[in-house]
């Protein structure tokens, strides 16, 4: 179903299958096979069910994207140990090509070592749980601060080092300077 008809703008088109919408949800068609069965957007088929008061049920939509996370994760776990064992597999064939000094062959190897290394540590997820990394960073910046501090040398006017540091002085727009 299309709004191209003469006389069938986009409200005419929904009043249209605004009916068929309602009986089709009724059986426990998903908004998308609905709008396949009818040959029109996804969308239309919403804004139709809105106008008929008709929602869908996100549930078995939300389930199968939980689903397709988790899958997507085993997935991954998978091609990164399998990253790690090509890792090694060539680690191996270096060392042979290292003994019997095929500099070429080496080079190669160690470059294929990298590279699957580097994809392996990017599809691993972090290692440090986000708490502990927060705490970690805040300590890391902490330390800084007073190294910082710690490094800083305050000079007179004449250039003899101070002990602490000098009083601000005020400049008449009442900054200091």
């Amino acid at each position: 179903m299309t709004s191209t008809s003469p006389g069938r703008g986009p409200k005419k088109l929904y009043d249209e299958i605004a009916a068929k919408v309602v009986e089709l949800a009724g059986q426990g068609m998903s908004r998308a096979a609905i709008a396949r069965q009818l040959d029109c957007a996804p969308s239309t088929v919403g804004r139709a069910a809105r106008l008929a008061g008709v929602s869908f049920n996100r549930e078995p939509t939300t389930k199968a994207t939980e689903a397709a996370k988790i899958d997507a994760r085993e997935r991954r776990d998978l091609t990164v140990d399998a990253l790690y064992r090509l890792s090694t597999k060539t680690m191996r064939k270096l060392n042979d090509a290292l003994d019997a000094d095929e500099a070429t062959q080496s080079k190669n190897y160690a470059t294929t070592i990298g590279i699957l290394l580097d994809k392996a540590y990017r599809l691993e997820p972090p290692v440090i749980p986000v708490d502990e990394s927060m705490d970690q960073a805040k300590d890391a910046l902490q330390a800084l601060h007073e190294a910082i501090l710690d490094s800083v040398v305050y000079l007179d006017q004449d250039g003899n080092v101070l002990d602490e540091p000098p009083e601000p002085r005020h400049h008449p727009d009442g900054s200091y300077y």
